[in-house]
């Protein structure tokens, strides 16, 4: 791996591995390792970066995204995805011990179920940016989104929701997984409410499939696990609330994802 970091002039890869977790790096290969380690470099210049790269054998792109964490930056990234009609298929987000983030997503093009075009990722970019540095509210980008052609307004297929709590697969997190129908904003407004609550998000595993939801988050609140059981059927009825489509108020801002 470090034959790989020089050949790419990335002498700080020890640095930038050791400000990661061990999940991190048994996640990637070498090669993709190098366009996350590029893509935190031009994002402690510009304040925020992202690389796409094709998945072809998924028929997909990968995303990264390297920006300073804050609280509800999850929400404002799911609601850039949703507001371009771009499903997310799974996530995986990191947070470095200096506070940035190196956040991966697997994402298709919602209508034609494809990797994005060079100008899909070029007006994703431009869209970020107003979010996440000029601070634009994404509330309304949302609210648009669900207005278009291509819209998902409601599940194609009867879905029961359900939200149940796992304080037993992970050490450190609770895994909150959620079935529902799948619509437009739906990863929007799932992580809009958590966040609005509190709760600071490790990692978010995304599988859609005709028309149902099928999600997993790795949760903390305050650095710990969601243990109360009235602070869980709190969560769970917030959640059914915004799944139903209750109304959303805009993105709050704070410290942490």
């Amino acid at each position: 791996m470090r034959i790989l970091a020089e050949a790419e002039q990335m002498r700080d890869v020890d640095g930038y591995l050791n400000g990661l977790s061990e999940r991190y790096i048994l996640g990637y290969a070498p090669e993709q390792i190098v366009t996350h380690m590029k893509c935190l470099a031009e994002a402690r210049t510009s304040g925020i970066a992202v690389a796409c790269t094709e998945q072809s054998d998924l028929n997909a792109s990968e995303v990264v995204i390297c920006t300073q964490d804050r609280h509800g930056l999850f929400a404002e990234i799911a609601g850039v995805f949703s507001s371009q009609l771009i499903n997310v298929r799974n996530a995986a987000l990191f947070t470095r011990d200096d506070g940035w983030v190196v956040d991966s997503f697997l994402v298709e093009q919602a209508a034609q179920v494809r990797p994005l075009t060079g100008n899909e990722v070029e007006a994703f970019k431009r869209i970020l940016v107003r979010v996440i540095l000029e601070r634009e509210d994404i509330r309304s980008l949302v609210d648009k989104s669900r207005r278009r052609l291509f819209a998902l307004t409601r599940s194609s297929a009867m879905v029961r929701t359900s939200v149940t709590f796992d304080n037993d697969s992970s050490p450190r997190d609770t895994v909150i997984d959620i079935v529902a129908g799948d619509r437009t904003g739906l990863l929007y407004d799932i992580a809009y409410t958590l966040s609005e609550m509190g709760i600071d998000f490790r990692a978010a595993h995304i599988v859609t499939d005709v028309g149902r939801a099928r999600d997993a988050f790795y949760v903390r609140m305050n650095g710990s696990k969601l243990e109360e059981e009235r602070l869980k059927e709190w969560i769970s009825r917030r959640l059914c609330e915004a799944i139903a489509g209750a109304a959303i108020p805009a993105t709050p801002k704070g410290d942490s994802q």
